[in-house]
């Protein structure tokens, strides 16, 4: 059993030093040479170094949030972190004429400012001090660094507009030729998601690639899947992938139909194979 560790008169005398000049425990206690769990456990009155607001800082928060104001620009104001006043307003109780404030819109950062955020990550920066720094948000910062500051793919965004009747028309009719989703998508302009959900509203089988599917509603024809009710192409055996493992795991047999678990004669339980009967 290790000694317990005892505390100078110096190091008792720099303690409360390091603190008043904001060290954190774990400085202090690298510093002194002991755990941290030591250093708590005698009383040094070390306190806090969470930041007391005055009252009209805390007015400010609440004059500022109902002009509308963003969580990062209260917190440039006052140069302190976003959870911190995020706190702050959440004790001050709820703000009114905030949910009236206009949304900005979405907007590319430039890639002089996605450098900039590159080599201040590299240089040791916090995401919170990139983003005051840069005025953006945290998670702004950490996407770019994650991507290494490349700009983003081009997105489709959801205007909230119902694809038209005509559109949907030709989907179908592109589909029963045997177009794929991406040709039909940059024929008709719609996202390859949207002509998934279309097809599938309309009783179309998932994504056949180049299938031509033929009568009303994709009804089955070659080249899909011997199990009735499947609607999914087969990859040469004459069953799709689930029904390939069922085939040879022994639950069904060559035309699809699902084979007993005993047998005939005795009744009792045998392995399973493609081939059983008794």
């Amino acid at each position: 059993m290790s000694a317990p560790f005892t505390f100078t008169k110096e190091a008792i005398r720099r303690i409360p030093a390091m603190r008043k000049t904001g060290a954190t425990l774990r400085q202090i206690a690298e510093a002194i040479g002991c755990s941290r769990t030591t250093l708590s456990e005698h009383v040094f009155n070390l306190g806090s170094l969470r930041r007391r607001f005055k009252k009209e800082e805390e007015r400010t928060m609440v004059a500022m949030r109902k002009r509308g104001c963003t969580l990062q620009e209260i917190a440039i104001a006052l140069d302190c972190s976003e959870n911190v006043v995020r706190r702050r307003v959440r004790k001050l109780g709820p703000v009114t004429l905030l949910n009236g404030r206009s949304r900005r819109p979405w907007r590319l950062v430039p890639n002089r400012s996605r450098a900039q955020v590159v080599a201040l990550r590299k240089r040791g920066y916090t995401y919170e001090k990139i983003a005051n720094q840069l005025g953006l948000a945290p998670c702004t910062v950490r996407t770019i660094v994650m991507r290494g500051g490349r700009p983003p793919v081009g997105k489709r965004f959801y205007n909230g507009e119902k694809t038209p009747d005509d559109k949907i028309a030709r989907i179908i009719a592109l589909r029963r030729t045997g177009s794929s989703y991406a040709h039909i998508a940059g024929v008709t302009g719609v996202s390859p998601a949207t002509v998934g959900k279309i097809l599938r509203k309309n009783g179309f089988p998932g994504r056949i690639q180049l299938l031509r599917l033929a009568g009303p509603r994709g009804s089955r024809v070659r080249g899909i899947c011997r199990v009735g009710a499947c609607g999914v192409r087969h990859y040469g055996s004459g069953f799709c992938w689930y029904h390939e493992a069922q085939y040879r795991q022994g639950r069904i047999d060559k035309n699809g139909k699902l084979l007993p678990t005993t047998c005939k004669d005795c009744g009792k339980t045998f392995p399973r194979s493609p081939q059983r009967l008794r």
